[in-house]
C-alpha cells in the first residue's frame, strides 16, 4: 500500500518542549535497546509481528505504551530490512561490499511515532477538530500527560486533515524534533508533525479536476524492483508501462559494460 506523508512544522516551548524532548529520548532508548537485543539474539525475526512478540516487553520497561513501543520496533525492523535488501543487491550485482549489522550506528535523531489502530484514529498523536494535535508524552518515571501541538498547516493540507478528523481515518504519525535549545531561560524546540495517509485517500480528497490538465506529461515512479511510467496527453491517459526485474537488468547492464 502506498502512502503520502504530510509535513507540518511547529514550535513548542517551556513544559511542552520538555515533555516532547523527554518522550523522544525514551523512544530512542527503546529503539537502541531492541536493536542491541536483536544483535545479541543472533536470530533474524521471521516477520514484523514476531518482532513485536519478541521485544515488546523490553520496550515496556523504558516506555510504558504499546503503540510507541511498536513504533520503535517498526523503526528497528525497517533498518534491518533495509540492510538485508542492500546486501542482497550487492550480492546480485556481484560486489564484494557487505554491511554488517554490528557496524550499524543510529544517527542523532529525536523523534517518536506510532500507528493508528485498524479502523480507528491515532490516539497517541491525535488530530483534533481545530486541526491541532493532542500528543501523548511520558516522563522518566513513566508518568503520562498530554500536550497540544499547533502546527502550521498549508491550505493544500487543510482539507486532508479535516477529512481525517471527520471520518476518523487511521494514519501513521510521528513527531520529529529538528532543533531544541534555551532562549532567555526558556526551553524550546522546533519540529514537525508528520502524518502518513493512504495514497488513494489523499488523491480522492485532493482531486480538483475530473481530468488532468497536463499536455504531453510523463510521470515516473522508481522502485528497487520496478519502474512505472504513465503518459498523459491532452488531459487523457494515453499509455502506461511497468518495467519489472530492475535489479536483474542493472546486473546485466554491468556485465555487458565490463
Amino acid at each position: 500500500m502506498a502512502y503520502i506523508t504530510l509535513t507540518l512544522p511547529f514550535n513548542a516551548s517551556g513544559e511542552g518542549a520538555r515533555k516532547l524532548i523527554t518522550t523522544a529520548r525514551l523512544f530512542k532508548l527503546v529503539a537502541l535497546k531492541v536493536f542491541d537485543k536483536f544483535l545479541s539474539d543472533g536470530k533474524p525475526p521471521l516477520s514484523q509481528f514476531s518482532m513485536y512478540k519478541r521485544y515488546r516487553k523490553i520496550g515496556y520497561e523504558i516506555l510504558p505504551n504499546r503503540r510507541y513501543v511498536d513504533g520503535a520496533i517498526d523503526l528497528v525492523y525497517s533498518v534491518i530490512e533495509s540492510i538485508n535488501e542492500l546486501n542482497r543487491l550487492y550480492e546480485e550485482l556481484r560486489l564484494d561490499e557487505r554491511i554488517r549489522m554490528e557496524e550499524v550506528e543510529f544517527s542523532d535523531w529525536m523523534m517518536f511515532q506510532c500507528e493508528g489502530e485498524s479502523g480507528k484514529m491515532n490516539v497517541n498523536i491525535k488530530i483534533l477538530e481545530d486541526l491541532s494535535f493532542r500528543v501523548l508524552t511520558f516522563d522518566y518515571e513513566g508518568n503520562k500527560s498530554y500536550i497540544i501541538v499547533r502546527p502550521t498547516i498549508s491550505k493544500r493540507y487543510e482539507q486532508i486533515l479535516r477529512n481525517l478528523w471527520f471520518y476518523m481515518q487511521p494514519y501513521y504519525a510521528r513527531i520529529v524534533l529538528k532543533r531544541f535549545g534555551n532562549r532567555k531561560g526558556v526551553l524550546f524546540t522546533h519540529g514537525e508533525v508528520q502524518v502518513s495517509v493512504d495514497n488513494d485517500f489523499y488523491l480522492e480528497v485532493m482531486k480538483k479536476f475530473e481530468k488532468p490538465k497536463g499536455n504531453n506529461v510523463a510521470g515516473v515512479d522508481v522502485n528497487l524492483d520496478r519502474i512505472n511510467l504513465a503518459i498523459v496527453k491532452d488531459g487523457e491517459l494515453k499509455d502506461y508501462k511497468t518495467f519489472k526485474r530492475l535489479r536483474q537488468e542493472v546486473c546485466l547492464s554491468i556485465e555487458l559494460n565490463q
